[in-house]
């Protein structure tokens, strides 16, 4: 399972990213560390952690779920 915090490196990897592009980066980041892949579909990340993450990096998680 992936550690869905921004720790060490990660915030200068985001600095230069914004909005949609920022959450996208990370979500798919936390998903890679642990699993050593990246997601080929948006349902394999947790809506939970599409939120929580959508707030640590101050942009706003899609309004819907098949849009990737």
């Amino acid at each position: 399972m992936a550690s869905w915090t921004l720790v060490g490196g990660d915030s200068k990897l985001v600095a230069n990213k914004s909005g949609p592009t920022r959450l996208g980066f990370v979500l798919v980041l936390k998903l890679f560390e642990p699993e050593g892949r990246f997601p080929e579909l948006l349902e394999e990340v947790p809506q939970a952690a599409v939120e929580y993450v959508a707030g640590l990096v101050k942009s706003r998680p899609p309004s819907s779920r098949s849009t990737p």
